[in-house]
């Protein structure tokens, strides 16, 4: 035992001890309930469909329904996000084991002692911190970048797809594309990595397959195919792909090669990570290349690692906003490349490099765990100071409503300002925040807008703001048919929310 302690094990196992701790303080920190301001976006499509609503049709978000019934199941049980910030807690906590798995249990790792599995576990912990700090707080991503992750684990641990097998890969798939499309392309990057040749990647068309009939079958039973084609789909295609708001003026192509915006994100969660990751990266194509002898299967290796990672880019850069939470698409490829270094990781490797490596990961990963913005009581202090007015104007409105039996709300609030998330009662939709960006791209939305305009006996608003940008006719027209005069049925105990103002329509009470 005395002899397999040695000082490269000792610093492993502390950096291992290190990451759980740094892990278990983002999992406290979720289960404390702070989220993201995008969530509350969710939380209103939720809403909707508790309340009888079509996503899409009704109340637009351009995310397939994964994590609108997820929310609409947390808010039918609990009433609030416990569910969800459960299970946050739960796939940071299983994160780890994406890599770690493979590593014990897979017939071609044949680890030696727990060096190995120490290594697994700590770039586990780092990937499931990088997840946290760009899609945290409840944002989907985070949740598809682990069913991404624990799909390619089971890849890389299978040589033979049993029935079985081939049901848990498409449940896994499902689960990471319901949640966010792109995720499809960075999953089945990892798995091409794992796979032992480009061959035996044919093994994933079956889960493919599986995954798509059943995701459509399910669309049709909820009755969300069609409004999901005709409208979140038209959207995407005919929009959001082409209109990049965080690139404006690059090709969809460029957006698609961006390596070095994806090297300035791993850096802005902290300076080490891209020389953890691109290590992981670049090792991945160098061991797998050494594995082959022969010209055609190198090539075909290097084929296999390229498709991997532009499919992955792709994933990253498809949509163009950039924004943090997209570059958790590329974690998949990011566990697929640390499980083939893991995997290639032999006694063939030069000694002084075998003994050298792996101490430098080490450190990299303390260093790593060490330079995370781990301010979690002031982001949480935070976002009870954004979520507080929010909540009063919501309670506010949600007693006139039902007072005043009125069933749905005009939300004039550009976004992320509007109260949307935290009220009972649902928004005209289907467009019922991000106006400037979305109002005009299909006549459906525009038609939406131009119902709740007319037919709406009330409109929220804030009182530091006009609210959405509109033409100077509608504004005049606005003030003309709305109010701060409430109706009787409000009470004579109405109160005017902070920040907030609740516009009656004259005449309709």
């Amino acid at each position: 035992m005395r002899k397999n302690l040695t000082p490269v094990t000792i610093l492993l196992g502390l950096a291992a001890v290190i990451g759980t701790w740094v892990l278990l303080q983002q999992i406290l920190f979720e289960l404390a309930g702070a989220y993201h301001t995008d969530t509350a976006i969710y939380l209103t499509v939720a809403r909707g469909v508790l309340n009888g609503l079509t996503p899409y049709a009704d109340l637009y978000e351009n995310k397939p329904p994964g994590i609108f019934l997820l929310a609409a199941l947390s808010l039918k049980l609990f009433g609030d996000v416990t569910l969800l910030t459960a299970l946050q807690a739960l796939i940071l906590m299983l994160f780890p084991f994406c890599l770690l798995m493979p590593v014990l249990y897979g017939r071609s790792f044949s680890p030696r002692g727990s060096i190995r599995a120490l290594v697994a576990w700590m770039i586990g912990c780092a990937l499931a911190l990088y997840a946290a700090a760009m899609a945290g707080t409840l944002l989907p991503e985070s949740f598809g970048a682990f069913f991404g992750c624990a799909f390619v684990a089971v890849v890389a641990t299978r040589q033979r797809f049993t029935w079985a097998v081939t049901a848990v890969l498409s449940l896994l798939l499902a689960c990471a594309v319901g949640i966010k499309e792109p995720f499809v392309l960075s999953t089945l990057a990892g798995a091409l990595l794992v796979l032992p040749s480009l061959r035996s990647t044919q093994r994933l068309v079956l889960p493919v397959l599986i995954t798509a009939a059943a995701g459509i079958q399910a669309m049709i039973l909820l009755g969300y195919l069609w409004p999901y084609v005709t409208i979140d789909l038209a959207h995407i295609f005919g929009f959001h792909l082409f209109n990049a708001w965080g690139t404006v003026g690059e090709p969809l192509w460029l957006r698609t090669i961006d390596i070095p915006r994806i090297f300035w994100n791993l850096w802005s969660v902290s300076p080490v990570l891209p020389f953890i990751i691109a290590p992981l990266w670049i090792g991945s194509l160098v061991l797998l290349l050494r594995r082959e002898s022969v010209r055609t299967a190198r090539l075909s290796v290097l084929a296999r690692w390229l498709a991997a990672s532009w499919l992955t880019t792709l994933a990253v850069g498809l949509t163009g906003d950039f924004y943090g939470h997209h570059f958790v698409f590329a974690v998949p490829l990011y566990a697929g490349c640390a499980l083939v270094c893991l995997r290639e990781w032999d006694a063939r490797i030069v000694p002084q490099i075998r003994m050298i490596v792996p101490g430098v990961l080490t450190a990299a990963l303390i260093a790593f765990f060490f330079t995370l913005d781990t301010n979690y009581a002031g982001a949480i202090e935070g976002w009870k100071q954004w979520a507080a007015p929010r909540q009063e104007a919501a309670a506010v409105l949600d007693d006139v409503m039902d007072r005043c039996k009125v069933d749905r709300y005009f939300d004039f609030i550009d976004r992320p300002e509007g109260f949307y998330g935290f009220t009972r009662h649902s928004p005209y939709g289907p467009i019922f925040t991000e106006y400037g960006r979305f109002i005009g791209v299909l006549q459906v939305y525009l038609d939406g807008f131009a119902t709740a305009l007319e037919e709406a006996p009330i409109m929220v608003m804030r009182t530091d703001a006009e609210g959405v940008s509109v033409d100077p006719q509608t504004a005049a027209s606005l003030k003309k048919v709305f109010t701060e005069k409430a109706w009787e049925c409000a009470g004579p105990g109405f109160t005017q929310p902070k920040e907030y103002r609740i516009l009656f329509r004259e005449g309709a009470r």
